[in-house]
């Protein structure tokens, strides 16, 4: 059996430790393109191909796709607010792309976010103004740094949090009506 961590030392998902022939674990871009190199990626589920690939693979061959939340990815570069943001956007595109692809197998159309995503998108149809605000007070906090914690800090990660959910159910519904997801991105979170 070909073990991951031989090449990437991502660990075993927990509840798989004692059984793991035919498991595969994504984390990073790295590990998918290395291992999955002509996997045949469809490119219109974009930021969520490595899980298509592994269902699609678990219809054809002895093979068993594995999810496991708690695993993290390490991020190689430090993203700003708008890249985050648009980030996020894109996932809610592919995430509704992918849960049309397999509607039986994936279930994600029922996180809040995306059940209720005219509620999070709320009149939200231009994110520009919300990214700056936040870049701004990002700058504001990061200036004032000292011994004890600025309590505008909880209100920072309350507005991203809320931000990226507005985000991702915006993608969701730029998918849903069927736009590019570039031209969708690019109309929501313009370029700064």
């Amino acid at each position: 059996m070909f073990d991951a961590r031989m090449v990437f030392p991502y660990p075993r998902p927990g509840a798989y430790r004692e059984d793991p022939d035919g498991l595969f674990w994504g984390g990073a871009v790295s590990c998918k393109r290395s291992l999955f190199r002509y996997g045949l990626f469809d490119p219109v589920c974009g930021m969520v191909e490595d899980a298509e690939l592994g269902l699609r693979l678990s219809h054809s061959i002895d093979f068993a796709a594995v999810y496991d939340g708690r695993q993290d990815a390490i991020p190689t570069r430090n993203p700003g607010s708008r890249d985050l943001i648009r980030r996020r956007f894109r996932l809610g595109c592919f995430h509704l792309m992918w849960q049309r692809n397999y509607p039986t197998q994936v279930s994600i159309g029922q996180r809040t976010v995306y059940k209720d995503a005219e509620r999070f998108a709320g009149a939200t149809e231009n994110m520009n103004d919300d990214v700056l605000a936040l870049e701004e007070l990002s700058r504001q906090l990061a200036d004032s740094v000292g011994d004890r914690p600025d309590p505008r800090s909880v209100g920072l990660l309350e507005s991203y949090f809320a931000a990226m959910n507005a985000a991702a159910a915006l993608g969701w519904l730029a998918a849903r009506g069927d736009e590019p997801v570039d031209v969708a991105t690019t109309r929501v979170v313009p370029d700064g």
